[in-house]
């Protein structure tokens, strides 16, 4: 395996009369700053030409900004907004998804002192409401609304922009005003010239002087990113933003949790800074020369916008943008870019490696390029498959002549997001790892699991105006409950840290009074009857043996039946009798190879109605939402137990 730096297994592990026990890193945390913001001023001094952000632009290209660039855009932007009734109980709502002119707005914000929450694109583009939105919009009462495409957006804008609301946009207005429309503040016109059209795209021809404010999106007046950008510093600004406190509030981040009701996660300045120096005592080698880093992952995520820009801005790396996402129809697009750039460290869930694999397969210069300078490779969300993770490390043995260290953890938004990293020592898919320095996990023996709960100065203060969910979250000892169990990898050796033991929320008990614990067995179906499906639904209350709703791939189900029409509908395809043969048979080897009824699936159903976003059936970010699709498909769970049961559903020759 390359070489790479990074911490060492430890635990200081304390354990009270009544079985709960402490877990600690014996590790001290460095010193962090105030502000993760201090960050991008120090960087400016110390490498000022040293490339920070590239990203692409609305032509179709790509443009790229040094840390000097940002730092200079970020303080005139700061400037703009400080002029701007703007404040805590009137924060920055970003809907757009990750763009330079994204980046400077937040970094603005942050550098001026004001939250802002940037909220999933999903809500506005792909939802068929705007129901999530609105209900966002009435927690945070924002008195700023930004899109980069006014035109895209303008649905969403309509929704949240109420009256005294202003609204900025990168292009797509149909005639911008000129500044602040509620403050007339005209935004430093003798300066504009200096200001690059690829970032913010002015309309050729235009000056501030020449136009007129008018009409904008949706009949409503707007305005452009470019005159943000061009606003005149403010001499006080840079002595009012060292005075900003650690535990003041810099981002709100919108999480849906089990419910599917939008909370907003609180973000200080202190958890953001302090996180990056707990990633770095694991992560040591980000410390040994600036990371590079390919991303796509959204920045209303704390993976995304937390984790993976804070290590490149905290670092002095270099964080190039990738719009795409982990579909085929956007691929080609991420391969494009990873033939341009090789990373030193890549983050991922495992959607992406799964969608990234074939890509590496088929183009051998495209491997040597990604593997080529790589250091580590994280995966997070749900466990990477085995087959996935071999095949990771045969091309990486086949291109570069050593594997690359594959790493995982475990955090959440409310932590900022990183709780446990895994070691060295610790290769394998499920295993979560060791906390890091300057947090304290409490294990609390909740049925026949470990329930962990989490305290330490990355871990959120509570929710966005939501003080009853507030008080819920934490326990008496002010720890956070993670909702998460975790388990030794082994209890006589608690150094080699824990592995995941599933959402206590969603396990259940079967009619014998046996515990399900779903983490698992989700796990357990999804590799037993991959490729054929993406996810799983456990099913089995008060029942006597476990169902499935099955979440499929349809182009893996198609592959199956070539004689069927390219447009059959889904449930053709899977009435089929070679898909019903290859879903049977991957049925019966994981039912006869778990013998106990808790631990194996007896019987499945193929869901062929898409999940809904908007009735909270998937999240955002592609995660199925396991009880909100129990509540809204009650029959289809039902028809599983059906006697006899119907055509569709698929029961174990054993049952």
């Amino acid at each position: 395996m390359r070489d790479v730096d990074v911490w060492q297994a430890a635990l200081e592990l304390e354990w009270r009369s009544d079985g709960t026990a402490l877990a600690r890193s014996p590790l001290v945390l460095p010193p962090y700053p105030d502000r993760i913001t201090d960050c991008l001023v120090r960087w400016a001094g110390e490498a000022p030409e040293r490339l920070f952000l590239t990203g692409p632009t609305p032509g179709g290209g790509r443009t790229g900004l040094s840390y000097a660039d940002v730092l200079a855009r970020v303080r005139r932007m700061a400037s703009a907004l400080k002029r701007r009734p703007l404040s805590r109980e009137r924060p920055i709502l970003i809907l757009s998804g990750n763009d330079l002119d994204h980046a400077l707005l937040g970094l603005g914000a942050l550098y001026a002192g004001i939250p802002y929450a940037p909220v999933s694109t999903a809500y506005s583009l792909l939802a068929e409401d705007t129901r999530t939105l609105r209900r966002i919009a009435e927690v945070l009462t924002p008195g700023l609304v930004f899109a980069a495409d006014g035109a895209a957006y303008a649905r969403a804008i309509a929704a949240v922009a109420g009256e005294g609301v202003e609204v900025v946009v990168s292009r797509g207005g149909s005639e911008a005003t000129v500044g602040n429309p509620a403050t007339g503040d005209a935004g430093g016109a003798a300066e504009r010239g200096a200001v690059p059209r690829s970032i913010g795209d002015r309309r050729a021809g235009q000056t501030a002087e020449g136009r007129k404010a008018g009409s904008g999106i949706a009949g409503r007046a707007v305005t452009l990113f470019s005159d943000l950008l061009a606003h005149p510093l403010d001499p006080e600004l840079d002595l009012q933003h060292a005075a900003i406190r650690p535990d003041d509030v810099a981002k709100i981040l919108f999480t849906s949790g089990s419910t599917g009701a939008p909370k907003g996660v609180i973000n200080t300045h202190r958890m953001l800074a302090s996180n990056q120096a707990m990633i770095a005592t694991a992560l040591r080698f980000l410390t040994a020369r600036p990371p590079v880093i390919v991303d796509w992952l959204p920045w209303n995520h704390t993976f995304g916008g937390n984790h993976n820009f804070g290590i490149a801005l905290y670092h002095g790396g270099t964080y190039h943008i990738d719009p795409s996402r982990p579909i085929p129809a956007e691929m080609d697009a991420t391969a494009r870019l990873l033939g341009d750039v090789s990373p030193t460290v890549y983050f991922n869930v495992p959607r992406g490696y799964e969608a990234l694999v074939p890509y590496l397969c088929a183009d051998s210069e495209l491997a040597h390029k990604f593997f080529s300078r790589l250091e580590c490779m994280f995966v997070a969300g749900a466990g990477l498959s085995q087959a996935v993770w071999g095949e990771i490390e045969r091309l990486a043995r086949s291109t570069v002549g050593d594997t690359i260290l594959m790493m995982s953890g475990i955090g959440a938004t409310e932590t900022s997001p990183s709780v446990l990293f895994t070691a060295r020592e610790m290769i394998g898919s499920g295993a979560v790892g060791l906390p890091v320095p300057g947090l304290e996990l409490k294990l609390v023996p909740t049925r026949d699991k470990l329930e962990v709960r989490v305290r330490g100065t990355s871990v959120t203060p509570g929710y966005w105006r939501q003080s009853e969910a507030t008080a819920a979250a934490f326990d008496g000892e002010g720890f956070y409950r993670l909702g998460d169990a975790l388990r030794f990898v082994d209890a006589a050796r608690p150094e080699l840290g824990f592995l995941f033991d599933g959402r206590l929320s969603e396990d259940f008990k079967l009619g014998t009074g046996t515990w399900v614990s779903v983490g698992a067995l989700r796990a357990r179906v999804i590799e037993a009857l991959r490729p054929l499906i993406r996810d799983a639904v456990i099913v089995g209350v008060n029942r006597d043996d476990v169902g499935a709703l099955l979440v499929p791939d349809a182009a893996m189900l198609r592959a199956l039946v070539p004689d069927l029409p390219e447009d059959a509908p889904l449930a053709e395809v899977v009435a089929a009798p070679a898909a019903r043969l290859a879903l049977q048979d991957r049925l019966e080897r994981q039912f006869t190879g778990h013998p106990g009824s808790s631990g194996r699936i007896a019987r499945i159903l193929v869901l062929t109605e898409p999940l809904s976003l908007d009735l909270g059936e998937v999240t955002d970010k592609g995660s199925v939402n396991q009880r909100e699709v129990l509540r809204h498909r009650v029959a289809l769970a039902d028809s599983l137990y059906a006697d006899p049961p119907p055509d569709a559903v698929i029961v174990a020759a054993g049952v």
